[in-house]
């Protein structure tokens, strides 16, 4: 019986990771998000300052730069009468 040549094989077989290393950004995101909101509302009441907080908000269609009077469970109410839902912001920061 003679010998069967040897079947190909690629010198380069560096394995790779790639199904382990996930990124969950936008999940991230949404807790940044929603701890920054939580921030301002505690410190509004254990200061007991005016509802008028100066923010920076950035969503997924638009920024705005305004001030926040009312946060419920799916929205933010600013000054200006404008509603934003959480689930859309996409940055905030608190302006001095």
């Amino acid at each position: 019986m003679k010998d069967l040549p040897k079947l190909y094989k690629n010198e380069n077989s560096i394995i790779t990771d790639n199904n382990k290393k996930v990124c969950y950004l936008e999940k991230e995101q949404k807790k940044l998000v929603m701890e920054e909101l939580n921030s301002i509302f505690n410190d509004l009441n254990t200061q007991n300052i005016n509802n008028n907080i100066k923010v920076f908000i950035k969503t997924k269609k638009k920024s705005y730069e305004t001030s926040i009077i009312i946060k419920t469970k799916k929205d933010i109410i600013t000054i200006d009468d404008e509603r934003i839902p959480i689930e859309d912001i996409v940055y905030i920061k608190r302006i001095s």
